[in-house]
């Protein structure tokens, strides 16, 4: 969905949705190196490269950010069987799953100053356009069954759009026109790291940060980090 920035005091969302704004370059090392022997062997559908944004915003979550992270890691537990359960029965990929973690840090009354809301982080038009209900006393953006089952309606139909996984969830992240945009001026290309420097700054980050949230749920052990 569209850059959020979630109001709450919790520094779960903080971590997930807050910009690193500094350009830090990692040296080889024989821990970065781990870092990326790890992060290659990931089994997702989106195409994993190492870069040094994705080796930051993976320290972030396994360092600097180790509470939220535990955090986190203990609601995974209550609400991605209720994900993959839908992600199967639609036949989608199971580590999409890991889009929930990075829009709203699995907080399913997640709510946004532009106004996104639930743990799929709907914009108000875009869930009544895949039929939810939006309004003062109904928001079915924050329901977990109905938001999860729009949500990945959505991203079936930005696959069935693009043909790659990886180029579906920038447009996930910024909409259709930006990636658009961004393709045209790539040559036509659909490769997303070839794609990305004409994408918004926010969306530039987004696979880097889904590449972190698949890192944490499948390595947070080796980190001594475990669910609260």
């Amino acid at each position: 969905m569209n850059k959020v920035n979630i109001i709450t005091r919790s520094q779960v969302i903080v971590f997930f949705l807050t910009l690193f704004i500094t350009n830090t370059s990692f040296t080889r090392s024989p821990y970065n190196d781990d870092i990326i022997r790890r992060v290659e062997n990931l089994n997702t559908v989106i195409d994993v490269r190492v870069t040094d944004e994705v080796l930051k915003q993976i320290k972030s979550t396994v360092e600097s950010w180790r509470e939220d992270s535990e955090s986190v890691l203990g609601r995974s537990s209550l609400y991605f069987p209720v994900i993959e359960n839908v992600l199967r029965e639609k036949n989608l990929p199971d580590d999409l799953k890991y889009i929930a973690v990075i829009e709203s840090a699995l907080l399913p009354r997640a709510q946004s100053n532009q106004g996104a809301a639930g743990m799929w982080q709907f914009m108000k038009g875009t869930a009544e356009l895949f039929g939810l209900k939006v309004g003062k006393v109904i928001d079915e953006r924050k329901d977990v069954i109905k938001s999860t089952e729009k949500a990945t309606d959505y991203l079936q139909l930005l696959y069935e759009t693009y043909g790659n996984w990886t180029i579906a969830l920038a447009a996930y992240n910024c909409g259709t026109g930006r990636v658009n945009k961004a393709i045209k001026k790539a040559g036509g290309s659909k490769d997303y790291w070839a794609v990305s420097q004409y994408l918004p700054t926010e969306t530039k980050r987004y696979i880097p940060r889904f590449i972190a949230a698949a890192y944490l749920m499948n390595y947070y052990y080796i980190h001594d980090l475990s669910p609260a």
